[in-house]
C-alpha cells in the first residue's frame, strides 16, 4: 500500500508559504512541492498509476490556480483539488469550482487551521494507510505517517511516553527532569532535558522528518502531533503535565 501525499502548488511564493509548509509537516502529512502545472500534472499521473492517495492544494495566483485546476480535471479528475486565494469573493469561489476545485479557503486563514482541515481530509480518503504517528514495539519505535520508523533510546522513549500521557500533551521542565532521572549511567548526559530534546531533534532532521515536539520557551515541551500508543506497553504511563489554558 502506498502512502498519501499532499501536492502543494505555489507559483506566487506568498509570504505565508513557509508557515503553511511547516504546519502541514507537523500534521505528519507527506508533502510534495510544485511550481509549474506540467510538473504537477506529471507527478499526479504517476501517483494515480501507483494508487497513491493524493490531495492537491493550489496556492498560486488565482489565474494560475484555475489553469492548474483545468489541467487536473482533464488528466486526473478523481484526485481532489483544493485552493486558497485572495480576494476571497463569491464570484471567485464559483469560478474556481467551475474549473474543478472542490473546496477553497481564503489565503488569510491561519496555517494551522488549514493544515488540520487537510489532515482530516487525507485521513478519510480511500486507500490511506495511516493518518498519524504511532509508537510500536512496546514503545521502542516511532513510526511516521509515511512509514519511516525511528528506533528510540530509553531516554527518548521515556520522553515520548511522558508527553503522550501529560494533560494537553505538555510537559514542564521539572516534570521532564523527573522522567529521565532514573536513566542508566551510560545515558547520564541526557538527564538534562535540553540535551535530550536536542539530540532527538537531530535524529529527526537527519531522517528528513519534521520534529513532532514543540518547545514552550521558559516552560517546557509540547507534543505537536497526534500520536497513538501501542497496545503492548508493559506498564501504565502517567505524567504531570502543564496546566491547560482555558
Amino acid at each position: 500500500m502506498s502512502f498519501g501525499y499532499l501536492h502543494l502548488f505555489d507559483t506566487a511564493n506568498h509570504p505565508g508559504s513557509g508557515e503553511l509548509q511547516t504546519a502541514l509537516l507537523r500534521q505528519g502529512l507527506g508533502l510534495r512541492l510544485h511550481s509549474d502545472v506540467q510538473n504537477l500534472v506529471g507527478m499526479l499521473q504517476h501517483a494515480r498509476r501507483a494508487e497513491e492517495p493524493s490531495l492537491v492544494l493550489l496556492c498560486g495566483s488565482f489565474e494560475a490556480n484555475c489553469e492548474a485546476a483545468r489541467a487536473l480535471r482533464v488528466v486526473v479528475p478523481a484526485i481532489p483539488v483544493m485552493a486558497v486565494f485572495l480576494p476571497f469573493t463569491q464570484e471567485r469561489v464559483l469560478e474556481a469550482m467551475a474549473q474543478g476545485v472542490v473546496a477553497c479557503w481564503p489565503a488569510s486563514l491561519r496555517a494551522d487551521m488549514l493544515a488540520s482541515a487537510l489532515h482530516r481530509l487525507m485521513s478519510t480518503m480511500p486507500g490511506q494507510a495511516r493518518a498519524g504517528w504511532c509508537l510500536k514495539g512496546r514503545g521502542w519505535q516511532l513510526e511516521s505517517p509515511q512509514g519511516i520508523t525511528l528506533a528510540l533510546t530509553s531516554a527518548e522513549r521515556a520522553l515520548m511516553l511522558a508527553l503522550c500521557a501529560a494533560p494537553a500533551k505538555r510537559l514542564a521542565h521539572a516534570a521532564l527532569v523527573g522522567v529521565v532521572s532514573n536513566l542508566a549511567p551510560e545515558e547520564s548526559a541526557l538527564r538534562r532535558p535540553s540535551v535530550l530534546v536536542s539530540r532527538l531533534r537531530r535524529k529527526f532532521t537527519e531522517t528528513g522528518l519534521e520534529f513532532p515536539i514543540r518547545s514552550l520557551r521558559g516552560v517546557g515541551y509540547e507534543l505537536s502531533v497526534e500520536l497513538s500508543l501501542p497496545a503492548d506497553l508493559p506498564e501504565p504511563v502517567s505524567s504531570p503535565g502543564l496546566p491547560v489554558e482555558g
